[in-house]
């Protein structure tokens, strides 16, 4: 086979690979993840930088505390969950140097807070009732916007840092149920609390968060 039947073949396998490869090039540096603390939970977020001013990431957040504390004389058993996950959208202003990493960031996540306990034979003004009270804090609608500004710089190693604060937009609400009470003259008055309560929690249209991590894209 002489030079030129082979550089045929040869010519035809790179002209198949070759947009493979640029493809292969172009997404360099394009997928990645943070990771972190954040008030919301413990964190993960995948990343996908679209260009160098818009960056689209799936935050995750988790965590689970078990909860027995005293609190007047009661005991109270129960746990706080702050399961959740969203899509975010982070848009970068500034282009190169320190400035760069500067973002303002828009999305919605899924679920949140839900604190659930109960008090078995609570103790009130100082007589013991027999029986329990559950009660359980969640965010009314399990959609909420977010808005957040932060600052995510990547180093050239592919390593960086992130800080971020923000706002959850969405109402909480809070259910209660105490069986020793029913059909007694208390309870129309815990009622009555619980719904104050609420009324108060509307007043709170939002839910502040940090979050402080490091990243990594590939």
């Amino acid at each position: 086979m002489n030079k030129k039947t082979l550089a045929m073949p040869l010519a035809a396998a790179l002209m198949t690979v070759a947009p493979f490869a640029a493809a292969a090039q172009d997404m360099q540096n394009k997928f990645g993840f943070e990771t972190g603390v954040s008030t919301l939970g413990f964190y993960i977020g995948p990343h996908y930088k679209a260009n160098d001013n818009l960056v689209a990431r799936l935050p995750i957040y988790f965590g689970k505390i078990d909860l027995d504390e005293q609190f007047d004389n009661n005991d109270f058993n129960g746990s706080f969950d702050t399961a959740s996950a969203g899509l975010m959208a982070d848009y970068h202003p500034f282009r190169g140097g320190f400035s760069s990493g500067f973002r303002l960031s828009g999305g919605v996540v899924v679920g949140g807070y839900n604190l659930s306990a109960d008090v078995t034979d609570p103790e009130v003004d100082g007589t013991v009732y027999t029986g329990t009270t559950e009660m359980e804090f969640k965010q009314s609608d399990s959609l909420a916007p977010v808005l957040a500004i932060g600052y995510a710089k990547t180093f050239n190693n592919g390593f960086g840092i992130l800080a971020e604060i923000g706002a959850k937009f969405g109402t909480y609400t809070v259910t209660a149920s105490s069986d020793f009470l029913t059909g007694t003259p208390l309870q129309a008055d815990f009622e009555e609390g619980i719904r104050n309560f609420n009324q108060d929690l509307q007043d709170l249209p939002a839910i502040p968060f940090l979050t402080l991590g490091v990243s990594y894209r590939f």
